[in-house]
């Protein structure tokens, strides 16, 4: 299942929510909406370890938002810039490789995802690897 909720509250509303896996499980803190925040990669084909980035946009409006891909030195990657547009309290998952396919080599890959768009949106990382499976937070850029 896919999915996603969002909690209206007049109250700070700060819970954590548990992710299952096959063999593993993870859990998130509430999430911030930011307009701009970059996410960490971490990509390893020998060692099966894969970086996911999971958007969802809690706005009734359509927004496109832009992807960059940073290499460790903080560096943007050539040709690794992407437009995802995300439907009004959409969502898209995908790993990192699935969003920049243009011929970027991910079997080694450590770097970091800088996230922009016109409104506030939820975003964060879903790392894999056998028999692990953890969530990391989105981090704003000022």
């Amino acid at each position: 299942m896919i999915g996603s909720i969002q909690v209206i509250s007049r109250h700070p509303v700060d819970e954590t929510v548990i992710f299952n896996g096959f063999t593993a499980a993870a859990g998130m803190g509430a999430i911030r909406s930011l307009s701009k925040f970059r996410i960490p990669i971490l990509s390893d084909t020998s060692r099966g370890v894969r970086t996911g980035i999971a958007l969802s946009n809690p706005t009734p409006t359509r927004v496109d938002v832009t992807l960059r891909l940073r290499d460790e030195d903080g560096e943007v990657v050539d040709g690794a810039k992407v437009t995802v547009s995300l439907a009004g309290n959409g969502q898209i998952v995908q790993f990192t490789e699935e969003f920049f396919d243009g011929g970027i080599d991910f079997s080694q890959f450590s770097g970091t995802v800088e996230v922009s768009s016109s409104v506030p949106i939820n975003g964060m990382a879903i790392r894999v690897s056998p028999g692990k499976f953890a969530t990391l937070r989105a981090t704003p850029i000022p």
